[in-house]
């Protein structure tokens, strides 16, 4: 899967499966660890929603993102 999407979309996906299955708020350093970069830049909002409280960063659900649904 690495090579196969561009380097920064597979550190957003990294993220994003890493906070999905997170029952709490994980520190933004911890978070940068496991991505193996910074986390300076915020993941779309058409995405995901992830919110950033304390320096602690969630993955907010409950709406569809911007989508509209059918």
């Amino acid at each position: 899967m690495k090579n196969i999407i561009p380097a920064s979309e597979y550190r957003q996906l990294k993220l994003l499966n890493l906070l999905f299955f997170e029952e709490s708020p994980i520190p933004k350093k911890e978070a940068a660890n496991f991505v193996e970069c910074s986390i300076n830049t915020t993941i779309p909002d058409d995405t995901a929603n992830v919110d950033e409280i304390d320096r602690k960063l969630t993955l907010r659900a409950g709406d569809y993102c911007g989508r509209m649904h059918f």
